[in-house]
This record gives structure tokens, sequence and C-alpha cells, in this order.
């Protein structure tokens, strides 16, 4: 049994366009006036059509509003490899502990500066004078009105701890001396 194509095999013309056929697609006036002509003969008034509007299935329901609040993202967590809670939360004498250990001798400016900004010292300081010479001026001036304030207060008032040692010692120095 014998396969034959069904291909032919045409010349080509040079002007390819007149291989379509145009004529189904083409819009003629020709036809008009028998068209006119069937509204007398079927006694029909010849007039405008109206328009007639179009119903639509709707496939979702009309929108209303919402009565849930929008649910909005939540901010990334801040990264706490970066943040030190120790340095934050820790007390005054633990934080100068730190910083006393982690300066020499070559970081006495930054260590001042530093211990200024944990005693509260640079709050206090104008802003173009908060560098350590001032700081230190500053401290040693509280040291000082501290010390006058606090001169009339007499030294030699005997601690109640110290007086009892004495006399444990005295009674048994006393002790021993009778034996």
């Amino acid at each position: 049994m014998l396969i034959v194509a069904c291909l032919f095999y045409l010349q080509v013309p040079r002007d390819f366009t007149t291989l379509f056929d145009t004529s189904p697609y083409q819009l003629d006036v020709s036809s008009l006036p028998d068209a006119i002509k069937a509204y007398d003969e079927m006694r029909v008034k010849h007039e405008p059509l109206s328009l007639i509007q179009p119903q639509f299935e709707t496939p979702l329901p009309p929108l209303s509003p919402a009565v849930i609040p929008p649910i909005f993202r939540e901010l990334a967590s801040p990264s706490l490899d970066l943040f030190d809670l120790d340095e934050h939360f820790s007390s005054e004498k633990v934080r100068l502990a730190q910083i006393t250990n982690k300066c020499s001798d070559d970081d006495l400016e930054y260590y001042v500066r530093e211990c200024g900004d944990i005693l509260g010292v640079t709050g206090k300081l104008a802003p173009d004078c908060q560098d350590a010479k001032h700081m230190l001026e500053y401290v040693f001036a509280q040291v000082v009105e501290f010390k006058k304030m606090n001169q009339d207060i007499d030294l030699d008032i005997p601690d109640p701890v110290v007086t009892d040692r004495r006399q444990a010692l005295m009674t048994q120095v006393a002790g021993e001396s009778t034996v």
C-alpha cells in the first residue's frame, strides 16, 4: 500500500496577496436597499434600535467593608549579637570595672570620658567642655564641695564595733594576766 501526500506544488505568483480570499470579510452596502424594503413589506416601523442594558452574571458577591483590622507585617527582631546587654543593664560599679579592665595607660583620655559618661558627668557639662580635662575638673570641684560640707562632723566619735572589740581584747588580756 502506497501513501501519497496531499500537498500541491503551486507556482507562487509575484504578488502573493492575490492568494488571499478577502470576500468573506468585506463590508458591502449593496444589500442595504433590500433590507429597507423588507421593513415596508413586513409592515414594521423603520427606527433606530434602543439600547438594552446587559445583565452580567457576577461570580463574586458585591464588595462590603472589612470588619477585621488589617494584619501588618511585624518588624524584624533586632540583631542582638551586636547589642551589648551587659553594658546597658549592669550597675555603675560593674560598668566601671569593665572599662577599667578594658583600658590601658595609653587610653587615659578615653577612660576618663567613658567613666564620665557612666557616672553622668557628661550631661552636666556644656557640649564644648566634654573632654577629659573638664570632666576631672568637675569631679574635683564636687569632691572639694563635699569636703567643705562635712568639715564640722567630729571624726573622733567611737565606732561601736571597734569599741566592742577593744573591750573584748582587754578582758582577754586581763584574764591571761591573772592566770
